[in-house]
């Protein structure tokens, strides 16, 4: 009897299936069709996005290599090329690699009005804004007033800034660049009071703190 209630069991599954495809078969065949279509479409943009990021970062690397060459006019030309119509983030670096060059062939108020471009522009990330601000602040701090230089990096120094002991670095050199000893000497201070202070800074700061001390015991500023 047992074999019966089975088979009965069965033939009632089997006709319940039957029913259930009859009334709803067309939407089981959408979502399969609509998971393999979604499989393919992300690894299409993946192959796509991975062709792209390939082809900049090959541009990138002919342009550095022009740069190297006896006229980097090209590589320049390039850079700039690459900094409005490349991918991901390579426009950003292409740009920030482009002030640097300019920099390095003696051009610096280009160098700064890029760094300065770059920094200002708010779909950068950033870490890369703040690289922008520190970079120019290199070019300016042998001409540049106290004021203009604290302005533009005492944003960074806060304690949860990436970039602060390049900034409070600079700042201090600033000062030092223009007799006051006494601001520089506290702006290194603050430096190395900075637990998480690197040792190249910290040596740089201990070395310029030993410049300093012999005005501040002369009694100057």
């Amino acid at each position: 009897m047992s074999d019966i209630f089975r088979e009965v069991d069965e033939e009632l599954r089997q006709d319940r299936l039957r029913a259930f495809w009859s009334r709803h078969g067309w939407l089981v065949v959408i979502a399969a069709a609509g998971i393999v279509l979604g499989v393919a479409g992300a690894r299409g943009y993946q192959a796509w996005d991975r062709s792209r990021s390939d082809r900049a970062g090959a541009e990138y690397s002919r342009a550095l290599e022009l740069l190297a060459a006896d006229d980097p006019s090209p590589g320049l030309a390039l850079l700039g090329e690459l900094g409005t119509d490349a991918y991901a983030s390579y426009p950003t670096i292409a740009r920030l690699r482009r002030a640097a060059a300019l920099d390095k062939q003696g051009r610096p108020d280009e160098a700064v009005a890029e760094f300065d471009a770059v920094a200002g522009e708010r779909g950068v990330d950033p870490l890369l804004r703040d690289v922008a601000r520190i970079r120019a602040a290199y070019i300016l701090v042998d001409t540049a007033p106290v004021e203009q230089i604290r302005a533009r990096l005492e944003p960074l120094t806060g304690p949860d800034q990436p970039w602060r002991h390049g900034a409070r670095e600079l700042i201090a050199l600033a000062l030092y660049r223009t007799g006051d000893h006494a601001g520089a000497d506290a702006e290194y201070d603050r430096l190395m009071s900075d637990p998480a202070v690197p040792v190249g800074p910290r040596g740089r700061a201990e070395m310029m703190r030993a410049l300093i001390a012999p005005h501040l015991a002369a009694g100057g500023k």
